[in-house]
């Protein structure tokens, strides 16, 4: 945890994939 706001690892692309597909669920027409 010493640069995670300084690049982005794995860890922060996975829960951002989780979010994404939480929202394209959620909202599946504001995705298109």
């Amino acid at each position: 945890m010493l640069a995670l706001g300084r690049f982005p690892t794995i860890e922060f692309l996975e829960r951002r994939g989780f979010q994404f597909q939480q929202m394209r669920k959620k909202c599946p027409w504001a995705w298109r």
